[in-house]
């Protein structure tokens, strides 16, 4: 199903002129569609050379994106050159089967911090000290909410489990970002797909 949400969704916006629509490309693997809320991890194959091109591909709802952290390896091409640093970001996905970590190479560690920002922008997570307070106050309103949640389960109310519920959410929104736009764009345009 990836590939033909590749084919139906990404593959247009390759070649759009509307800039709502275009594509966000990090490395040569990865592109990120934000208008609709999905993300493709695509690997070209060839039958020969570089005859027969067949592009498969991943597709994430961006929502689902959990950590993103920069690693370096060192890897061996082969014969008898010498290693080389490569370097990669790791990311990992909730709700997600199968492949719900990704290893994506890119050019060094610049191109990573650039994708950093991109969605740490995207998910309004700041990591500056100068955001240090507005992150602190969503993380102290977030735990009066479970607060208030442990004790609605304590005296038995009725709606104890949706003030659990909403503790959670505004908790994971404080750690990891309000995401319910991402989330709704994603699920309508899965909604609207039937391939």
């Amino acid at each position: 199903r990836g590939t033909k949400l590749w084919d139906h969704y990404f593959v247009p916006r390759q070649k759009t002129k509307d800039k709502t629509q275009k594509l966000k490309r990090f490395g040569s693997t990865l592109f990120v569609a934000e208008d609709i809320g999905l993300m493709a991890y695509i690997q070209n194959d060839y039958k020969f050379w570089i005859f027969g091109k067949t592009t498969r591909a991943c597709v994430y709802r961006i929502a689902d994106l959990r950590a993103y952290n920069y690693e370096e390896r060192i890897e061996n091409t082969g014969g008898d050159s010498k290693p080389q640093k490569k370097s990669f970001v790791r990311m990992a996905f909730i709700n997600t089967e199968g492949l719900s970590e990704i290893s994506v190479e890119m050019s060094n560690i610049k191109a990573f911090e650039s994708l950093q920002k991109y969605f740490d922008k995207l998910f309004g997570v700041q990591k500056t000290l100068g955001n240090a307070s507005n992150i602190w106050k969503a993380q102290a309103a977030a735990i009066k909410n479970a607060a208030a949640g442990v004790s609605a389960a304590v005296r038995g109310d009725t709606d104890a489990a949706e003030k659990v519920g909403e503790a959670i959410t505004s908790l994971d929104a404080a750690i990891y970002g309000d995401r319910t736009e991402l989330i709704r764009r994603a699920d309508e345009a899965l909604a609207a797909f039937n391939g």
